[in-house]
């Protein structure tokens, strides 16, 4: 361990102990090794860092949104069926989610 200043990219520099000269300073996503009781290094943890991001990037979270065409925006079930409005909140993309062969209550 060794007492010295270092400056992190994109953040400020930092005073204090670091142990420096890692030899574990890779990581596969594709096939994750690890040995259990070993710290990751701050390469590795940028690693899987950005692999979060990128997937996070792409993922989508779509949710149902109210029935716009209703006054009570509530969706109605007509012929056995319901269309329901679902919007991704990333992208603002909406889509019809169809439920079919719904019991009627007769």
């Amino acid at each position: 361990m060794v007492n010295k200043q270092l400056t992190i990219t994109k953040v400020r520099a930092q005073t204090g102990s670091f142990v420096t000269g890692l030899g574990n300073t890779s990581w596969n996503m594709a096939d994750p090794a690890f040995v259990s009781g070993r710290a990751a290094t701050e390469d590795r943890l940028k690693t899987v860092s950005d692999a979060v991001k990128q997937a996070s990037a792409s993922a989508t979270d779509y949710r149902l949104v109210e029935n716009d065409t209703a006054t009570d925006k509530a969706y109605t079930v007509t012929s056995n069926k319901v269309d329901l409005t679902v919007k991704d909140e990333k992208s603002g993309t909406t889509k019809t989610v169809t439920i079919k062969d719904i019991a009627s209550k007769n």
